[in-house]
């Protein structure tokens, strides 16, 4: 781990704490939330895999359901849904 890593872990709960109330406060609900910091590794770079950090407000074994899902329907073709506009 570097110095950004070790400032990322440090901030984690943090981070999380602001995310759970931003989406509350703007869709009046509390939802689950994951999140995954990583470095960007840029051709030619070496990878960093190890240095993923992760965060959930929900149980692990929740979210890896969660997570496998969402990848299968990746894998599957799903496309992207577009941003909604603000009304």
């Amino acid at each position: 781990m570097d110095s950004l890593d070790i400032r990322v872990s440090q901030r984690l709960k943090t981070i999380m704490k602001r995310l759970e109330k931003i989406v509350r406060q703007e869709t009046g609900e509390e939802l689950g939330l994951g999140l995954v910091i990583f470095p960007w590794t840029r051709d030619g770079q070496p990878s960093r895999v190890a240095e993923f950090q992760y965060i959930s407000n929900a149980p692990r074994p929740y979210m890896h359901g969660v997570l496998k899902e969402l990848i299968g329907k990746w894998d599957g073709g799903m496309v992207d849904v577009p941003h909604h506009e603000k009304q």
